[in-house]
């Protein structure tokens, strides 16, 4: 059986990959906004010490594929 961490504060279960996808998400942002069990928001606009928001989504993407083994699309909202 998988194991699952139980969120109080949004009464749901919560994967371990999913925690650890978040993290990654947390490191860049403290404004992360999950829309569903594979997809989130995440607002980088006070993220500049970290590069350019081109730079920012190809480290976030090669950091999910490299430490959790998988795809990830990035889109850019329009402004």
């Amino acid at each position: 059986m998988p194991e699952f961490d139980f969120d109080p504060t949004r009464f749901r279960f919560i994967p371990p990959v999913l925690r650890r996808f978040m993290k990654i998400a947390y490191d860049y942002s403290p404004l992360v906004e999950t829309m569903s069990i594979d997809e989130c928001y995440v607002d980088i606009t006070g993220s500049k010490s970290f590069g350019t928001p081109l730079h920012i989504a190809q480290t976030i993407q090669s950091r999910i594929r490299e430490e959790l083994g998988l795809p990830c699309s990035i889109r850019r909202r329009p402004e």
